[in-house]
């Protein structure tokens, strides 16, 4: 528990801790935090030369654009093992689950810090929006350029928590 200040939280991200584990932090504002996903395929498509290679998790490709290389895609998997299991479906389930894990991930993080205020008063994640222009690369961000809402159910103003 925090008395003063803001918390940055990456114990689950950085960490590899579950997604429970954000039921035990109590900041009195969470400033940063988050939890990467894929984009989706139509995003990843301009800048793939050979879908039948390079549309895999451990691939030159996907490793390439991994800005976190040392936890990303391996935390990726690792949550959707733990929550999912590991999907049959190809690399389009693995992507889907993906977003839906980062969802799940900060709704968990929003919802119980929501319901420590008047103590917690705010969070703020780490990213919300990801722009591929420049960059293509897998990031934390949860809203794409061709605006798939990843996270639309966290945003939600009104929350029964």
């Amino acid at each position: 528990m925090t008395d003063k200040g803001d918390t940055h939280y990456w114990g689950v991200w950085h960490g590899g801790k579950p997604f429970s584990e954000y039921l035990t932090i109590k900041p009195r504002f969470c400033s940063e935090f988050g939890f990467q996903s894929f984009p989706a395929l139509e995003e990843l498509r301009p800048f793939i030369d050979n879908e039948a290679e390079d549309f895999a998790v451990k691939s030159h490709q996907m490793e390439f654009r991994q800005r976190s290389p040392t936890i990303g895609n391996a935390s990726i998997m690792q949550h959707i093992e733990r929550i999912f299991h590991p999907p049959s479906k190809g690399f389009g389930s693995f992507v889907y689950l993906s977003q839906v894990l980062q969802a799940i991930s900060i709704k968990t993080a929003v919802e119980h810090w929501r319901r420590l205020k008047p103590y917690c008063m705010g969070t703020l994640y780490w990213q919300l929006v990801r722009s591929l222009h420049c960059l293509p690369v897998l990031p934390l961000a949860s809203i794409s350029d061709s605006c798939l809402f990843v996270c639309l159910l966290v945003v939600n103003p009104i929350s029964c928590t």
